[in-house]
C-alpha cells in the first residue's frame, strides 16, 4: 500500500521502495566513511541503481514508475520526483520535467489513482525539492506558494496555523476527517532554509558547514536556523539592478563556515581571503560577517 489507501494495492515492484533502500545505503556509506568504519555499502548502489532504471525508469514517458506494473506515461508525483532527490533519474536535460504548479495532484495517468484528484503536500515537497535540486528554485517558490500559501493564508476559513493532511483541486480540504496539522506536510521548514538559504552541514554537529543560497527571484531572503552548535542567521539581499548585493551570516564560535556566491554569482572579495574554487572560509566568533556578491557578467563588463 502506498500513502493514499483509497488508490488501493502497489502491484510489482516498488519504485519508492527501492529509492528509499538506495537513499539508506548511500547514506549508511556517509556514516560510515565519517565515522572511519568499514564501509559495507558503496559497493551495493551501482548495481542497484542500474536495477531500478532497467525496471522501473519509463524511456517512453521519461519518467518513474510508481511500480514494474504501472502505465509507462503516468506521473507519480512524489516517486518521480523521488528518483531526482536520491540521484537515480537521468539528468534534467534528458527527462519530463511536469510543470506541478499548473497540476499539482499527486497522480496523473495511473490507473485507479488519479480518479481521485488529489492534492497532497506530501508528494509536493518531493516535487518542490526536485526543482530547488534541478537548478530551478522558481519553480519550487511557485508550487509551495502555490499549496502552502493557501494553508499559510490567514482569512482562509479553513485556516489552522499549521500544515494540512490533503486538499482538493480547488484548494479546500480533501475531506471531512482531513488532519489539518499534519506532520507529514511541512516540507517547507526545511527545503527554505537548505536550499534558498543554502545552509547545510558539512560535518558532523555542524562544526563546519556551508553557505549556498540559490536565487529564486527573490530580491531578500533570511534565515534563522537553531542547530547543535549554535544558532545561525543568514540574509541575502540583492541589490543595484539585481547585478550586485550582500550575504550576512552569523558563524557560532567553535564552528568554520564555508560561504559560495549564488549559481551565476561571485564573492566580492579579495582574491586572498578566498580559496581557488571561489569560496570564503569563515571561522565562528559570534559575530555577523557580510561579504559582498556580484553577477559574473557584470565583472566581465567593468573589464572590458
Amino acid at each position: 500500500m502506498d500513502w493514499f489507501t483509497l488508490g488501493g494495492p502497489v502491484f510489482g515492484a516498488s519504485a519508492k521502495i527501492n529509492l528509499a533502500y538506495y537513499e539508506a545505503l548511500n547514506s549508511m556509506a556517509r556514516m560510515s566513511g565519517a565515522l572511519h568504519m568499514t564501509d559495507c555499502y558503496t559497493s551495493c548502489l551501482e548495481p542497484l541503481k542500474l536495477s531500478i532504471l532497467k525496471h522501473l525508469w519509463s524511456e517512453k514517458g521519461q519518467v518513474m514508475k510508481m511500480s514494474c506494473t504501472s502505465n509507462p506515461l503516468g506521473i507519480c508525483q512524489d516517486v518521480n520526483a523521488y528518483a531526482v532527490a536520491t540521484g537515480i533519474a537521468p539528468p534534467k536535460s534528458e527527462r519530463l520535467r511536469p510543470d506541478y504548479t499548473e497540476n499539482p495532484t499527486a497522480y496523473q495517468g495511473v490507473e485507479g489513482w488519479d480518479t481521485i484528484k488529489i492534492i497532497s503536500p506530501y508528494a509536493a515537497g518531493f516535487a518542490a525539492e526536485a526543482d530547488f535540486i534541478d537548478n530551478d528554485p522558481e519553480a519550487a517558490i511557485k508550487l509551495i506558494k502555490r499549496i502552502w500559501g493557501i494553508m499559510a493564508d490567514p482569512s482562509n476559513v479553513n485556516y489552522s496555523g499549521a500544515h494540512w493532511e490533503a486538499m482538493k483541486s480547488d484548494g479546500t480540504p480533501f475531506g471531512h476527517d482531513t488532519s489539518l496539522a499534519h506532520g507529514w506536510s511541512t516540507w517547507p521548514t526545511f527545503l527554505l532554509p537548505q536550499y534558498l538559504g543554502g545552509l547545510m552541514p558539512l560535518e558532523p554537529g555542524w562544526r563546519r558547514w556551508c553557505v549556498k543560497p540559490l536565487l529564486a527571484g527573490l530580491s531578500e531572503v533570511d534565515v534563522t536556523l537553531k542547530t547543535v552548535a549554535g544558532i545561525i542567521q543568514m540574509s541575502l539581499r540583492i541589490q543595484d539592478g539585481q547585478s550586485k548585493g550582500q550575504i550576512r551570516v552569523t558563524v557560532p564560535r567553535g564552528t568554520h563556515c564555508v560561504v559560495n556566491p549564488p549559481y551565476g554569482w561571485l564573492l566580492d572579495s579579495p582574491k586572498n581571503n578566498t580559496s581557488e574554487n571561489g569560496a570564503l572560509v569563515v571561522e565562528g566568533k559570534d559575530v555577523e560577517v557580510v561579504v559582498g556578491i556580484v553577477m559574473k557578467d557584470t565583472i566581465y563588463q567593468n573589464r572590458k
